[in-house]
């Protein structure tokens, strides 16, 4: 049974809050499907369970943790006798990424038997902030603190020897950013990233995928409407000029990327986030 299940808009590129949970297991209640989400980390608050991955069935109990990421086949049980209440909160973003690379977790996705109190304590005030989440309490900045916060208590309980890519191939994937950081508000092709950096369209998409778990355009798209947003909230520009300023020339192909990445239209996420701070 769900006591809480929080879903959040995406507002970053770096690191996102996805959603926040509880769930209070019952007697024969399972789940069983392909994970679709990037991350989501499950604490067990009480009682017992059981989580199956890979052809691996492993018992879990208070304290214990478990990691979902994108393209798992998984099932997870309560235990008939003692069914188990756990917290999750879902994340996702470029820094989200790395720094779980970072752990063991990106491999072996359960810890069992570990002192996980901090981590506990991060999720727990998680899904509570979401209950009653507002921006005008800056809740926002709670929950992006707690992540981190989270994010470091994973890789000190367990991590993992971090290597960093090769300089050259480290280098290109950075210079690439900074050219689509310099040049997106004009009209540039992956295709002409890539000639940038000296290399194929081809191999540039396999380093961003390695690198950033997204392809270039993707990361395009992500800064063109991170720089919509922001100025939807520090100005009182038109809606066809913040178009231009991130290269949509139609306003209209501009409004649908823009409700498909953030879930609304220009007009409302300004009116919803930003009418206190336009003049």
């Amino acid at each position: 049974m769900q006591l809480l299940w929080k879903k959040f808009k995406k507002r970053h590129i770096e690191a996102n809050i996805d959603e926040c949970g509880i769930e209070v297991g019952t007697p024969h209640t399972s789940y069983r499907y392909e994970v679709s989400k990037e991350a989501v980390l499950h604490v067990v608050m009480s009682g017992k369970g059981s989580f199956s991955y890979n052809g691996e069935t492993h018992p879990l109990e208070t304290g214990d943790i478990f990691l979902l990421q994108r393209g798992m086949q998984v099932h997870y049980a309560a235990s008939i006798d003692h069914p188990w209440i756990y917290y999750w909160v879902g994340f996702s973003g470029q820094l989200v990424t790395d720094y779980l690379k970072r752990t063991q977790l990106i491999d072996n996705p359960v810890i069992r038997k570990s002192d996980t109190t901090m981590i506990s304590k991060l999720v727990e005030r998680m899904c509570y902030t979401a209950q009653s989440y507002t921006i005008e309490q800056s809740d926002d900045i709670q929950h992006m603190s707690d992540l981190y916060q989270l994010l470091y208590a994973l890789y000190q309980i367990s991590p993992k020897n971090h290597e960093r890519p090769e300089t050259s191939i480290y280098e290109s994937v950075q210079e690439a950013i900074r050219f689509m950081n310099h040049s997106y508000m004009q009209t540039i092709t992956i295709e002409q990233v890539a000639q940038h950096v000296n290399m194929s369209r081809s191999y540039l998409y396999k380093l961003f995928k390695q690198n950033l778990n997204q392809s270039p355009q993707s990361y395009l798209i992500q800064l063109r409407m991170s720089q919509a947003a922001k100025l939807l909230q520090e100005t009182s520009l038109q809606s066809q000029e913040i178009a231009a300023r991130v290269d949509y020339q139609e306003p209209l192909m501009f409004s649908k990327a823009f409700k498909k990445f953030f879930g609304v239209t220009p007009t409302a996420y300004r009116k919803g986030h930003t009418a206190h701070t336009i003049s």
